[in-house]
């Protein structure tokens, strides 16, 4: 295997070079122009730091910054006091960047500091501020650098025999970054690596949760339809999981034993250049025209687009996607279009591909009946009267009875048709991968309970809207349509 050099590398190495620098000029500061002579300013890196980790070096960088009288000559005795810090436990060496005590400082101070920034602007503050920040930036290249040697060796037992090059995530604001796998005979393949929803963010240093197994889940189920991306899961902690989806343009030809490449655009860049989006949805944009439908009689639309392969196209994959947010309860899709998109491999139709989401919690699920009524509403917790007019069009404000026929044939043919299928293998091989790692022994209780719930709740929610769908009639009320009502008369 070929490791080029990382950018985490790279940042490793001036970062290491701006400590040498501000401590060279902190050296050659004449003290009569020193903002604080009673300041302890950021010492060298010496030699036998060289030999600590480089997590036990921000630690012991933050024992040295995390005492009183830095601050104190700064921002004044009485400022510091009321902020109720326990100075002794921070100024403890023996604590790592990472203790909940820790992150919890650095967290208050971050507040702190950047609301004085606003009014300070002398010398002293704008040295102790920089500082921190300095700090709060070596252990973001810290967690940079454990989740970058864990995904090239991850990558690198699954591809034995490639060669292996990290490179910087692409978008989002969570801590992540990609591996590109070069093989021979094979497209260069690109593996998007990210902390989970509640994981590390690459901005701050706030505590990452406990990963939410829900959430792993929902990938397989994604997986197994063929509506995600190709996922993996490796952890260092269960609070550090890493989640690596293949790049949504790739996919793997399992008659071939071999990766096709192909094109992904998200919905996002399709409503950005409106020539590229009659590749996915026809001639609907065009028929429907720069107003948005509300309050406007739209049946032509549908009536002239009933030969247009391409729109019709687009009314059952957004249906799909649609079906899938509420059973799945994933509140983050159709209105996010930088979160879904479209991959096309040669002369076939762009078929949809879901990148991100949102899982909503157990506490906060909605009856399934609610769901169904805002099903039919063609609204209901998404809000399609908001989103571009081609989704608007495609899911509230066509034809009722044509949204609720095209739903039934969603979920009646490929993939939907085997979706308690897709759920109860994800159940199993996400219970799977928690029984198997010793990282997660002490929740693996709660997490096996967790997949359970959802398991069951997924199942329940799929075969009841099979089972509604199959029923509805356009002239007769249905009765989660009332209740839909009740509860959002508004809409």
């Amino acid at each position: 295997m070929i490791r080029l050099l990382s950018l985490k590398a790279i940042l490793w190495t001036l970062f290491l070079s701006s400590t040498f620098l501000v401590a060279a000029q902190d050296d050659q500061t004449d003290d009569a122009a020193a903002p604080s002579t009673s300041q302890t300013p950021l010492r060298p890196v010496s030699i036998s730091d060289i030999e600590l980790t480089p997590g036990q070096l921000a630690s012991n960088l933050q024992a040295q910054f995390f005492k009183k009288e830095n601050f104190t000559a700064v921002l004044g005795v009485e400022l510091v006091d009321s902020w109720g810090m326990d100075w002794k436990l921070l100024e403890n060496p023996t604590i790592s960047f990472a203790d909940p005590i820790r992150i919890s400082a650095m967290s208050q101070l971050h507040v702190r500091l950047a609301n004085l920034a606003r009014r300070r602007t002398d010398e002293s503050f704008l040295t102790l501020h920089s500082r921190f920040l300095l700090i709060r930036d070596r252990i973001m290249i810290v967690h940079a650098d454990r989740l970058d040697t864990l995904a090239l060796a991850y990558f690198s037992k699954l591809f034995p025999n490639a060669s292996l090059t990290p490179k910087m995530k692409l978008g989002g604001v969570q801590l992540g970054e990609r591996i590109i796998v070069a093989q021979a005979g094979q497209p260069l393949l690109t593996y998007h690596v990210k902390t989970h929803s509640a994981g590390k963010l690459s901005s701050n240093s706030e505590a990452a949760k406990i990963v939410n197994s829900q959430e792993l889940m929902v990938y397989r189920i994604l997986e197994n339809l063929g509506i995600g991306c190709q996922s993996h899961f490796f952890e260092r902690s269960p609070e550090d999981v890493y989640i690596s989806t293949l790049d949504a343009g790739v996919r793997f030809n399992s008659s071939l034993r071999s990766f096709e490449e192909g094109r992904f655009f998200t919905f996002e860049h399709y409503t950005k250049h409106i020539e590229a989006g009659s590749l996915i949805w026809g001639s609907l944009v065009r028929e429907i025209g720069s107003e948005h439908p509300i309050g406007r009689d739209m049946s032509f639309v549908d009536q002239n687009t009933t030969s247009d392969e391409r729109a019709l196209h687009f009314f059952h994959e957004m249906t799909k996607l649609d079906l899938l947010s509420r059973i799945l309860r994933l509140p983050d899709t159709l209105n996010n279009s930088g979160n879904f998109g479209f991959a096309a491999f040669g002369e076939e139709l762009p078929m949809l591909r879901l990148i991100d989401f949102r899982v909503t919690e157990p506490r906060e699920w909605t009856p399934i009946r609610i769901y169904f009524g805002a099903l039919i509403k063609g609204n209901g917790f998404f809000r399609y009267d908001t989103v571009h007019h081609s989704l608007s069009y495609a899911l509230r404000y066509r034809d009722r009875s044509l949204r609720m026929k095209t739903s039934l044939e969603a979920m009646s043919s490929e993939p939907l048709c085997r979706l308690e299928q897709a759920i109860d293998k994800a159940a199993e091989e996400t219970a799977l991968y928690i029984m198997e790692h010793p990282t997660f022994a002490q929740h693996t209780s709660a997490f096996l309970g967790r997949i359970a719930e959802c398991k069951q709740d997924m199942i329940q929610n799929a075969q009841f809207f099979r089972q509604k769908l199959a029923r509805w009639t356009p002239d007769q009320p249905d009765s989660c349509d009332e209740d839909y009502r009740r509860v959002f008369p508004q809409q």
